[in-house]
């Protein structure tokens, strides 16, 4: 079953459902606008703000080291493997001992030919 259209839920509130069988009114028409743009604004922002933090930290920062935090979602080698780190971590955590903060995504390569 779909769900009812917001416009409708709020035209039947505002209206009653006998008004809903005649045309809207500009004033109604326009009421839903202003409720429908306030509704994008507040879920544009907030994919924003997804957005930024997803930009910032899920980058390559390099070969880890102890004295930098790191954000959800940064990379770092260590002890040469691929470390994602799991959720914001304070400076010292180190990848290989602290699984719950990071997670191998690369183990290192072993010694012989590369494929």
């Amino acid at each position: 079953m779909t769900p009812e259209h917001p416009f409708v839920t709020h035209m039947r509130g505002t209206l009653g459902g006998e008004s809903m069988k005649r045309p809207i009114s500009k004033t109604a028409f326009y009421d839903f606008v202003g409720m429908t743009f306030d509704q994008l604004c507040d879920e544009i922002r907030a994919l924003r703000v997804r957005l930024e933090t997803l930009e910032s930290a899920d980058t390559y920062k390099g070969i880890w080291q102890r004295a930098l935090p790191y954000r959800k979602g940064a990379q770092v080698s260590h002890q040469g493997a691929l470390w994602v780190c799991l959720s914001d971590s304070n400076p010292g955590l180190q990848p290989s001992q602290n699984p719950t903060h990071w997670q191998l995504a690369a183990k290192p390569r072993t010694k012989g030919k590369l494929p």
